[in-house]
């Protein structure tokens, strides 16, 4: 009955369907996948005089399919908890072909938690319209990325959010360019107060000697040199 109400239906409506893929248990128990598509026949005078069924066996598609599906889930998850930055770009070039901006597709999670943006304020839009004070030097890298193919790696500074970044951009295609980068502020900060301990020590007039436990002397300032003459 089901099946006779569908060819009338088909019938009256002179509509060609493709129905659900149907899954279908097989007497010894094992299944395969029907994709069944119904077209009606008419006469010469457009009487609809039958109806032509195909059946197609789509097991493979449907399995390669849910291959796809189950590669995607977890790649999804993977990108959905990344704690390192993820954003996918197309590059923007003047008339000459030069790069002057590049444009935001994709951004992960981890992004609007490092650079403080959420995904609707990003995609669709460009860094200048989004930093206008963006440094050329990001520009012009991720423009030579995005033109030659030829990944980089950098660390360099983002004075729009007034932080340091651990870089790598490489090109998933022509004219597109992906960047996984971390945020190395505190890092960059610390190596700073270093150099500035470090140029302290070294001018000091006062001798400073680091030993370890055992007393072996592993650093001395050239003030020490001055005052003991070793």
């Amino acid at each position: 009955e089901t099946f006779i109400a569908s060819d009338r239906a088909l019938i009256e409506s002179g509509i060609p369907r493709l129905y659900d893929p149907e899954l279908q248990v097989l007497e010894d128990g094992s299944t395969r996948w029907i994709e069944v598509s119904m077209i009606p026949l008419k006469d010469t005078n457009g009487t609809t005089f039958g109806i032509l069924g195909t059946y197609a066996d789509i097991t493979d598609r449907k399995k390669a399919e849910e291959q796809v599906i189950a590669s995607e889930a977890k790649y999804r998850l993977l990108f959905d908890n990344m704690t390192t930055g993820f954003a996918l770009h197309e590059m923007i070039y003047d008339d000459s072909g030069s790069p002057v901006d590049y444009r935001y597709l994709q951004v992960n999670p981890a992004f609007e938690k490092l650079v403080g943006l959420s995904a609707e304020m990003v995609i669709g839009h460009t860094a200048k319209e989004l930093m206008p004070e963006t440094e050329a030097y990001w520009i012009e890298n991720f423009g030579n990325v995005a033109k030659t193919g030829e990944a980089v790696e950098l660390e360099n500074y983002a004075n729009a959010i007034n932080k340091f970044f651990e870089v790598r951009a490489f090109s998933p295609e022509q004219d597109q360019f992906a960047v996984v980068f971390s945020d190395i502020t505190e890092r960059k900060q610390a190596e700073e107060q270093l150099i500035r301990l470090s140029a302290a020590i070294e001018q000091s007039p006062k001798a400073n000697v680091i030993t370890e436990p055992d007393g072996e002397i592993q650093y001395v300032n050239p003030a020490f040199t001055v005052n003991t003459g070793y």
